[in-house]
């Protein structure tokens, strides 16, 4: 983001969405996970939501969160 490289912006982020949402979430077994999986669940969702809004905005803060 800091030296304005938009392709590679884009290709980072994705990936990062892609590991929390094809690699963590997915493998995540809520029934003998119990609430743990569920709270993890949510905590990567959360960083999914917030790493595709920081792309949007361009915001490095949001990365760094």
């Amino acid at each position: 983001m800091q030296r304005r490289q938009i392709a590679a912006k884009g290709q980072a982020l994705s990936r990062a969405i892609q590991i929390l949402d094809e690699g963590l979430i997915v493998s995540l077994d809520e029934a003998a996970g119990g609430d743990l999986a569920r709270q993890l669940k949510g905590l990567y969702a959360y960083m999914s939501k917030r790493i595709m809004l920081a792309n949007l905005r361009n915001e490095v803060g949001l990365i760094d969160e």
